[in-house]
């Protein structure tokens, strides 16, 4: 009898508690949680990472656009830039009549600024006829450079006597026009240009038309004289 009291102590012994076996899955649910939490907040930052990426990309793809529109030389707009305004302009002309000039500006003896003075003289007098012309117009005007000693300035709501007007005021006021010949001596070249006027006709069938119109006025002055006359407007 004492050896059955003794199995049976044995048998309770070697048995495992089922409390003890039932801890272990408790346990797994309880790491579960953190680990979740530790996913949701990577995903969240994740969210805010991405979506933070996608403003500052926004953000650089319009400072993109806008320097693809200017002329990195003068800082005025360029070709590419006053095509654009000019198709938009002309669009609203055919459909409201909206008036608007054109302005074509061509700088007198460039080519030879650039052989008697240098390139780095002649870049700084397109610098100076880009500041001159911006200065005197309006904030809702447009210059452009088209290359070379071009330029163009686009008038907005403008008819042919208003026009005209800006045009006398640009010429009138050209004396001013000038460039330093070195960084040293203080001496100005006295810069001179020629200007032709088109204001937007319904006749035009496309931009090409109007910068042809301007085109051909901006040449009768340079034909008729050199200098800024007020006779420029054609």
């Amino acid at each position: 009898m004492r050896q059955a009291v003794q199995q049976k102590t044995v048998s309770k012994k070697a048995s495992p508690p089922k409390a003890a076996a039932a801890r272990v899955p408790g346990q797994r649910r309880g790491a579960r949680q953190p680990i979740e939490q530790a996913l949701a907040r990577a995903e969240q930052s994740n969210q805010r990472d991405l979506l933070q990426a996608l403003k500052a990309l926004q953000h650089e793809n319009v400072e993109l656009r806008a320097q693809l529109r200017i002329d990195h030389l003068t800082g005025v707009f360029n070709r590419f830039a006053l095509n654009a305004e000019l198709e938009q302009e002309w669009q609203r002309g055919q459909r409201s009549g909206r008036e608007a000039a054109l302005l074509l500006i061509d700088l007198n003896d460039f080519k030879l600024i650039n052989d008697q003075h240098g390139h780095a003289v002649g870049d700084r007098a397109l610098i100076s006829a880009a500041d001159y012309f911006a200065a005197q117009l309006r904030s809702t005007d447009l210059v452009a450079r088209l290359g070379g000693d071009e330029f163009a300035i686009l008038l907005r709501d403008t008819d042919n006597a208003e026009a005209r007007r800006v045009a006398i005021k640009l010429c009138a006021n050209a004396p001013s026009l000038t460039v330093a010949e070195s960084a040293g001596n203080g001496e100005c070249l006295q810069l001179s240009f020629a200007i032709g006027v088109a204001v937007l006709a319904p006749h035009f069938n496309s931009v090409q038309e109007w910068l042809d119109a301007a085109d051909r006025a901006m040449y009768r002055h340079k034909r008729e004289g050199r200098g800024p006359k007020l006779s420029c407007v054609r």
